[in-house]
């Protein structure tokens, strides 16, 4: 209780005099940012202690986490002063911390007007300018506030982001250049550099910059940002290379771009030995899972239309088995294992590596389609339901698994229960081509020709293709094996 007491007690002492108007003491103005509301005044009349109690009950109440209480208790001191700078000053920002910009902005202007020399007001007002677009306005507070207080790199900057903001490139570097002579370069300073050369695209003072923050700041991070930079742009990154695998040996990064850079020497001699090295690195550095699995996708690409053969395959299998050995509780490893033997046609291993990432808590959705869709097209459809009602629990919004218990239905000719899942499926994709086309053949076994026809020509509109699409349109009818 005693604590609480001494609390309230500064908070009064912070904001007693706060209404008012009666000459100010220069010690004042100088203490600038350190007290927003602070002000000096004649002797306190009986309305002046009615204000003062009056705003300190706001500053209770937004203390304690009651911002509408408090706006009402500022709201009130500006009906009885409304001239009152600090009431505008606390009220705008309120109604910043809620997000009502457009509103706050006047509150904040109202406080500057009253009281031109309260550095804190004019920040705030900037602050707000900004929120609300007016880049214009703010840079000039902004500008004003950093002019008096020259040395103020918080300041510079706030300036330099809103110069940046604002779309004025050239002032906004002048800006960093001037922090950049008060206290030298930072690791915060550079970044925003480099984010501003990125913008205008001055490749070479980004690649200097970058440069530059890695001599100063030689960390993992930068190293691998400034051999990302050179990669992209071309340049050559050899040197930048071997200090950050000399300055950090136990980065599997560093190892693995090297051995990619040997992978793809134009000397045919030197990629054994890349191979050779992204070994080594998926054996003996067992942090950099992650790292791995992006040397695979980037180095062994696969996709719907492209596959890997011959000895490439080879080491993709290679590298993969490396995964599931020393990571053999995380999915990733068996999730993408999956998807090469996928992408390789071998379904009975993809299913099985699937189903282990399944197990082992794989939150993406591809491994679950893929293995609902590979015991489906082997006919397992115990298998294939079981996954199926899985899925559904863990991924209600996706189609798929309705479209392969429909299919399973109709399999089994059960064509009234196809009907349901197909329509639970296209209820959340009515475009979907598939669901379509396979609800048109459900409703040709109900003997609903119409019905059929119209989803048939809705799966052809959606883009469906192929010849027994086309026959079904053309016809009317499907073929007894269908």
């Amino acid at each position: 209780m005693r604590f609480f007491i001494y609390i309230f007690f500064l908070i009064v002492l912070a904001s007693c005099n706060v209404m008012g108007h009666g000459p100010k003491k220069k010690k004042n103005d100088e203490a600038g940012f350190s007290n927003p509301t602070a002000q000096r005044h004649d002797p306190i009349t009986v309305k002046q202690s009615l204000l003062e109690e009056t705003f300190t009950a706001g500053l209770i109440q937004k203390s304690i986490g009651n911002p509408a209480q408090a706006l009402v208790s500022f709201q009130t001191v500006l009906k009885m002063d409304p001239k009152c700078g600090a009431a505008d000053y606390e009220i705008a920002g309120i109604m910043q911390q809620q997000g009502n910009f457009s509103d706050a902005v006047q509150y904040a202007k109202n406080a500057v007007d009253n009281d031109p020399q309260n550095k804190w007001y004019d920040f705030r007002y900037g602050e707000l300018l900004e929120a609300n677009g007016r880049h214009d306005e703010s840079i000039k507070i902004f500008k004003d506030l950093s002019d008096k207080d020259p040395m103020n790199t918080d300041l510079l900057f706030r300036l330099a982001d809103e110069q940046k903001r604002a779309g004025k490139y050239d002032d906004a570097l002048k800006t960093y250049n001037k922090i950049q002579s008060i206290e030298g370069i930072s690791d915060t300073l550079a970044n925003e550099k480099i984010a501003l050369f990125e913008i205008t695209g001055n490749k070479e003072a980004e690649k200097s910059t970058l440069e530059t923050l890695v001599k100063y700041f030689p960390t993992k991070e930068n190293y691998a940002r400034i051999v990302d930079f050179k990669e992209k742009n071309h340049l050559d990154y050899e040197f930048d290379l071997v200090d950050w695998q000399k300055n950090y040996p136990n980065d599997i990064r560093p190892q693995l771009k090297i051995a990619e850079l040997e992978m793809h020497s134009d000397a045919l001699s030197d990629r054994p030995r890349g191979f050779e090295l992204a070994m080594n690195a998926f054996q003996f550095y067992p942090e950099g899972e992650n790292e791995k699995i992006k040397f695979l996708a980037k180095n062994y690409p696969i996709s719907d239309s492209t596959h890997i053969t011959g000895e490439k395959k080879k080491q993709a299998d290679s590298l993969c088995a490396i995964l599931r050995k020393i990571y053999p509780d995380d999915p990733g490893s068996f999730y993408i294992s999956g998807d090469y033997f996928y992408n390789e046609g071998q379904l009975d291993k993809a299913v099985k590596n699937y189903s282990k990432a399944i197990v082992l808590g794989e939150t993406e959705y591809l491994p679950w389609k893929r293995t609902m869709e590979i015991y489906f097209s082997e006919s397992a459809y115990d298998s294939a339901q079981k996954y199926c009602n899985k899925a559904l629990e863990i991924f209600p919004l996706q189609p798929d698994p309705y479209y392969f218990l429909g299919s399973i239905f109709y399999a089994k000719k059960e064509f009234k229960k196809a009907a349901s899942y197909l329509q639970s499926g296209l209820d959340m994709a009515p475009g979907d081509v598939l669901l379509n086309e396979r609800m048109g053949d459900t409703q040709y076994r109900l003997d609903n020709a119409d019905a059929a026809m119209t989803f048939w020509k809705k799966a052809k509109d959606g883009g469906g293709k192929g010849e027994a699409l086309e026959r079904k349109i053309r016809t009317g009818k499907m073929e007894d094996k269908e």
